[in-house]
This record gives structure tokens, sequence and C-alpha cells, in this order.
């Protein structure tokens, strides 16, 4: 038995995906980059994104030749950075990237207009924002508190000796 994924839970499950044709048009992508990139779906694939990683030409034949590859892209329009894999598919005569955004700081969620919610859920984009955002307020406490007993021991150090 075999099972493909009807498209509306295909979207929901990869809504950063975007589908090339042999041409390298954009003829399909996920619901949150179509928001993103709402003239994406028609333009080809260097009018939109820019590979940063790894260094290989733009061309179908070298997309598909690289399967392990993980590819870091930019959204010329915004500057979002997305990082996946790019599959091909020889009976389609398609290329499928499958991947999500890199984001540094919880910050950019908003600079980009994305939300926690624009996730799949098995993404792990959403553990490594929990992750930065308990990272941050640590740090912070650790620089309050820091900021506190440099203060006490200046205090401290200023007084007379007996």
């Amino acid at each position: 038995m075999s099972f493909g994924l009807p498209p509306a839970l295909f979207a929901a499950a990869f809504p950063f995906h975007f589908v090339l044709d042999d041409a390298l048009r954009i003829v399909q992508a996920g619901s949150v980059l179509q928001r993103l990139c709402p003239q994406a779906v028609g333009r080809e694939f260097g009018e939109t994104f820019e590979i940063q990683r790894p260094h290989v030409p733009a061309g179908f034949r070298e997309l598909s030749a690289e399967p392990h590859a993980i590819f870091s892209l930019t959204v010329r329009e915004s500057g979002l950075q997305l990082k996946g894999q790019i599959l091909h598919s020889p009976e389609e005569r398609v290329l499928l990237f499958l991947g999500s955004p890199t984001l540094i700081d919880i910050r950019q969620l908003n600079t980009h207009g994305l939300t926690l919610n624009d996730f799949a859920a098995r993404d792990s984009t959403i553990s490594l924002h929990s992750l930065l955002q308990t990272k941050d307020t640590a740090l912070k406490e650790a620089d309050r508190k820091s900021t506190r007993l440099n203060s006490s021991h200046s205090s401290v150090s200023r007084m007379p000796s007996s």
C-alpha cells in the first residue's frame, strides 16, 4: 500500500515548502511562504531566492544532484533566511524544498511577520525559540545580579578599615 499526502495536509505539514518545475519556476508554495511572498508562484527561483549554501549554480540538474545537502536560502524581498532540503522527484520532474526559517532571535518573528502558529507543530524552530527566550531571560537576570554584586562590592571596598 502506498500513501500520498493530500495537498491540504501537505501544506499544513510544510508551510514553508515550495516546488520548482524543470524550468525552475515556482509552481507551488506553502501557505505561509505564499503570505510572505505573494508573487512567488509563477516566478523563477532566482527572482525570489538567493542560494547562500551550498555554493552551487541555481540549475535544475545542479540542485537535484544535492539530495543530502542542507540549503540556506535568502528570500530576496524580505531577507528571511530559510534552511532545508531540496528533493528531486524524477517522475514529476520537479524539485521540492522542505524547510523553515532560520531565526537567531525571537524578535525576528515580528520583523518577518511571523508567529509561532505559522510553524508546523513538529518544527523544532518552536522549541528553539522557547530555549532562546529562556536563555535571554537567564542572561538578563544574571546581568542584574552581577550589577548588584559589583555595586555591593564597591560599597564594601570604600568602607574605612578598622
